[in-house]
């Protein structure tokens, strides 16, 4: 049979691929075994997602093979696919008597193989011939002259199944096997199942598929039991359980046995038409993303139950994946510096209350020149972890008392692969801490480093992913046991200055696998994680009987620069965003003084403006104006000579008031004045728009009155002056951006130096000492500026 040239077909009005619960039955009905099965071609229910006949996705279905006892009639081995899209040839074998040769006994002898589209069937072979491999396959040879079966044939859009049955009503053990011949065709394996009588042990029914391509796959894996004895197959498998494997591995990487009525899976399930599950069945089904490579999957009888018809299906694309702006992973660089502003707090026991109001989490990014013993010397980079939480705790009367926590440096270690993707390999002990198989301030290394990702991009609804990990400080120390979770467990929206953006909410979960131990929780969060942008929030809920709440952590921008990539164009020029009602932007102060005689000043706290539309006019214009609340906290503590620390604090509020031009620039227009009331200015003030250049400087005076019974009343008078000074690239998670420096200053002494980065409408304040000290003060975007809807 020869390999034919990609049918031309126009595919623009061609349905998609569904799964009908009816067409099995019909199928049942016929006298059919059951196949992938429910294979019907329909247009898609209104409100429903159907898999697409091509995909954006460059991963896929590469080859498919299911292993089991094969005979005739009922013990005909039936192996089930769908393929989406035109122009492909499909190799598809039925192997016996080679299985010999792997160390099978009792394989079957002589195979036949009838492929079927529909219930009509298109192509058979008994003894393979010439037809038992293809360029690009990857198929293993079959000797020549051997009794195994082979079809190779150009298959279209459509469903198919495939017979294997021993000749002359002879029985025993058979793979079949499918292949597709061309990954640059449009044709795709969307779906392939395979149907067996299953047991325990030697019974099980083993199945084999490779994803192929450079991008991570997310699919629906099912053991179907129950849900067909519902649909009249009888003798049907009772408890399936269903396990994943890697190559050479004897531990699943994921597992479920009773699928729980998960709302994920069965979304995944409807949108796929596939056959439903009833809440509460015993059937199984995991919703994973998996990287491109070769996966086991085993069917077999849980708890001891006894055997029966049990049916694996594996779906491509169960869910649409969110688009992402950022083409690949982020990729860390030595120097990387990642800052997250910290905030939450804990709900106690005794009714005490810890809030953490302006902490923060630093991470550096270092090439120390580390290796991992466990992973053949591996080099590996250093990401090294420094906490800081300042809040107070709440006595249950209302009285409060500061709280400032250093978390111990803790110093993890990590490669990275070429897509991104975070691999951890180990973490050092912080000093001070003592842990089982790591002596003092050492490190634990993860004994399979390449299985511990907790998750991968791009993030689907649903995926699911379980690393069982052992960490242990050399090869011969006491190993530590655990388990990670984490599950993609719904989509969020948040705005940001650069627009809104479709977000993800991850949970992980991680316990151990000590035995004295075994299963207890060592650690739970969430994180809202938004590829789009780089940004990740962390909600930490307490593990401590008696406490709730949570402890939430957000990117700062103070993480800028950043990542690599392309540059961004500005599409506006620097416009700033127009102001609007219900806005709130909330900065970050952190910095240090240092005075003549040596004592620190360490400055925390933060600055917020919240734009409020209370109905106020520009007395001078008469026109309506904004209102913008602005609210300062500021905490110092003072370190003197002796090592005595003094903690202060101030806090102050003041409204200033700003319109939108007709260029959609904010522009200020009054503010509060010495004694409280409202002052206004001569004319609207913009201190320097855009476009900007090295060496712009602008000077303008500003002349603010009170507005007493009609008349102004001179207020005051001061001359701002900005100049810009240099122009450099940052880069960022979206591409590399523009980035200017600035100086500003007034006739009434202040100055300080901004960052401003127009494609993305940060600025970055530096405030240098006051005279007879040195250091200085930041004001940062924080990204508490990310509203959560």
């Amino acid at each position: 049979m020869k390999i034919f040239p990609p049918a031309q077909s126009d595919r623009s009005s061609r349905p998609a691929l569904r799964f009908s619960p009816q067409h099995v039955l019909a199928n049942l009905t016929a006298g059919w075994p059951l196949v992938l099965l429910a294979l019907s071609v329909f247009s898609p229910p209104a409100g429903t997602t159907a898999v697409a006949s091509t995909s954006d996705d460059t991963s896929r279905i590469a080859a498919f093979s299911a292993r089991a006892v094969a005979g005739s009639d009922a013990q005909t081995l039936v192996l089930g696919f769908a393929v989406s899209g035109d122009g492909n040839s499909f190799l598809v074998r039925g192997v016996g008597p080679t299985l010999s040769s792997f160390g099978v006994t009792h394989a079957l002898a002589d195979p036949q193989l009838t492929l079927f589209s529909g219930s009509q069937s298109i192509a058979s072979n008994d003894n393979w011939g010439s037809d038992a491999s293809a360029p690009g396959t990857g198929a293993y040879p079959l000797p020549v002259g051997s009794f195994d079966a082979a079809v190779l044939k150009p298959l279209d859009h459509g469903l198919y199944t495939a017979h294997i049955t021993g000749k002359n009503g002879s029985g025993g053990v058979a793979l079949a096997e499918i292949y597709e011949t061309h990954s640059s065709s449009p044709g795709r394996l969307s779906a392939v199942s395979a149907r067996s009588r299953t047991g325990n042990g030697e019974e099980s029914l083993i199945t084999g598929f490779v994803i192929a391509g450079r991008t991570n796959k997310t699919v629906l894996v099912r053991a179907v039991g129950p849900a067909l004895a519902s649909h009249g197959v009888s003798g049907s498998l009772a408890n399936p359980k269903l396990e994943l494997f890697l190559p050479g591995s004897g531990s699943a990487f994921a597992s479920n046995d009773d699928w729980t009525g998960s709302e994920l899976v069965s979304t995944a399930i409807t949108q796929l038409g596939a056959l439903p599950f009833a809440a509460g069945s015993k059937d199984s089904a995991l919703l994973v993303t998996l990287a491109p490579g070769t996966y086991t999957a085993r069917v077999s009888g849980s708890g001891g139950s006894a055997t029966g018809v049990a049916l694996f299906e594996l779906f491509d694309n169960p869910v649409a994946v969110f688009p992402r702006t950022s083409a690949n992973n982020v990729v860390y660089r030595h120097g990387d510096v990642i800052k997250f502003a910290a905030s939450g707090s804990y709900q106690h026991a005794d009714g005490s209350r810890t809030d953490l109001t302006d902490g923060w989490l630093r991470l550096e990014i270092l090439d120390e020149g580390v290796t991992n013993p466990l992973n053949n010397n591996l080099p590996v980079m250093s990401l090294v972890e420094t906490q800081l939480y300042v809040g107070a705790y709440v006595m249950p009367d209302g009285s409060s008392v500061p709280v400032r926590i250093v978390g111990f440096p803790t110093t993890r270690y990590y490669v990275q692969d070429q897509y991104g993707t975070i691999v951890y390999q180990g973490e050092k002990v912080p000093e001070g801490v003592t842990s089982t198989g790591a002596p003092n301030n050492n490190t634990y290394w993860f004994s399979s480093p390449l299985d511990y990702i907790q998750y991968q991009a791009p993030f689907v609804i649903g995926a699911t992913k379980t690393t069982p990990y052992t960490k242990q400080a050399a090869a011969s120390s006491t190993q530590k046991l655990g388990n990670t979770f984490t599950t993609v467990e719904a989509t969020e929206t948040i705005t940001v200055p650069l627009g809104t953006f479709d977000t993800y909410r991850v949970r992980l979960l991680e316990t151990s696998r000590e035995p004295a131990n075994y299963g207890a929780t060592l650690w739970s969060r969430t994180q809202n994680i938004h590829p789009d942008i780089g940004i990740v929030r962390f909600d930490f809920f307490s593990a401590t009987p008696g406490d709730t709440g949570a402890f939430v952590m957000a990117l700062s921008e103070t993480n800028l620069p950043y990542f690599g990539g392309n540059t961004y164009p500005l599409a506006q020029g620097n416009r700033l965003k127009p102001i609007a009602a219900g806005q709130v932007t909330r900065f970050v102060r952190s910095g240090y003084y240092i005075g003549d005689n040596g004592t620190i000043e360490e400055i925390s706290g933060w600055f917020t403006m919240e734009v409020l539309d209370e109905g106020v006019v520009n007395p001078i214009t008469n026109r309506r104006v904004f209102t913008l609340l602005e609210t300062h906290y500021t905490a110092i503590e003072a370190t003197d000579l002796a090592g005595t620390v003094t903690h202060s604090t101030q806090q102050q509020a003041f409204k200033r008031y700003c319109e939108v031009n007709i260029n959609g620039e904010s522009t200020f227009v009054g503010d509060t004045g010495p004694n409280g009331n409202p002052v206004w200015f001569d004319h609207a003030f913009i201190p320097l728009s855009f476009p900007y250049s090295i060496g712009q400087t602008k000077t303008e005076s500003v002349n603010a009155s009170y507005w007493v019974d009609g008349h102004a009343v001179p207020a005051f008078s001061y001359t701002p002056s900005m100049r810009v000074i240099s122009l450099a690239d940052v880069r960022t998670p979206l591409g590399t951006f523009e980035c200017y420096r600035m100086t500003y200053e007034d006739s009434t002494g202040y100055r300080a130096e901004q960052y401003t980065y127009p494609a993305v409408g940060v600025t970055q304040f530096t405030y240098p000492a006051p005279a007879g000290k040195s250091g200085h003060m930041n004001l940062t975007l924080s990204s508490t500026n990310v509203s959560f809807q």
